[in-house]
């Protein structure tokens, strides 16, 4: 299936990913905007991505999407970037 469509119905505390940078833009930025629809209440979006390869796009595209978004890790250019759904 394409990202979401085994898990139509579904719904988790937590989705976590490292999505390939190589994919496009289309790609993270599905799994970003269709990610509060599979998730709890309160559930968390959690990406790891290097932040000068595209890591602070993805930031600036979960703070849109979800109004909120905090690194929770940084080392080395890699960066765990955390939305929660409220």
């Amino acid at each position: 299936g394409d990202l979401y469509d085994p898990w139509e119905g579904f719904r988790f505390d937590s989705i976590l990913s490292n999505p390939p940078m190589a994919a496009g833009k289309a790609v993270w930025e599905k799994l970003i905007c269709e990610a509060p629809k599979f998730l709890t209440e309160n559930g968390r979006l959690q990406i790891v991505a290097y932040h000068n390869k595209g890591g602070s796009r993805l930031e600036g595209i979960m703070k849109t999407t979800f109004g909120n978004v905090i690194t929770t890790t940084k080392s080395g250019g890699i960066r765990v970037y955390v939305s929660r759904k409220l």
